[in-house]
């Protein structure tokens, strides 16, 4: 079973609306908070725009900063891309071609949100609400103690999802 998420930014322009990418497995914040602090101290240089440029370029069957270009894809049409995850693509098994992306339909356990201005990372439960907003330059260390932090993670592989603007889940009307 996968824990599924998202992760992406806000539009500056329109609060209302975000931009996601799908990650498919390890989702839960005690895996995910670390991998993003550590890509954004790291590959990113501390620079969140780049982060999020970074992030909204694939979506990822997982996110790892030790990920490297001789990794071997566990699927056709995925690559590793170094200091950052394992991109994920959807094939037709019976050709072996790609398939394009598909629209995004939001249903995962946790959304990651990322603020460029703040340096801060939100964390949305399933269904929409804030479940707590970080700074990024905590230490890839730092746990998530905030709900749900005693669940398990890991998974299996799915369909890739295209990037698309989505409404932003509604955390009382303010930004994280």
């Amino acid at each position: 079973m996968s824990t599924r998420s998202y992760i992406g930014t806000r539009d500056p322009e329109q609060p209302g609306m975000v931009y996601l990418r799908y990650v498919h497995t390890d989702g839960h914040p005690g895996w995910t908070l670390p991998a993003v602090r550590q890509t954004w101290a790291t590959t990113a240089q501390r620079d969140t725009r780049l982060l999020i440029t970074l992030l909204l370029e694939h979506d990822w069957d997982h996110l790892n900063i030790a990920a490297s270009e001789t990794d071997d894809p566990p699927f056709i049409g995925e690559l590793p891309v170094p200091e950052v995850g394992m991109t994920i693509a959807a094939a037709d098994f019976t050709t072996g071609r790609l398939l394009p992306p598909t629209p995004v339909t939001v249903v995962a356990q946790w959304i990651y949100l990322l603020d460029p201005i703040a340096d801060t990372i939100a964390v949305h439960i399933s269904g929409g609400p804030l479940a707590g907003a970080q700074p990024l330059a905590l230490g890839p260390a730092t746990l998530w103690a905030g709900p749900h932090a005693d669940r398990p993670r890991g998974g299996t592989h799915s369909a890739a999802h295209q990037p698309d603007a989505v409404p932003a889940c509604e955390a009382g009307g303010e930004r994280p």
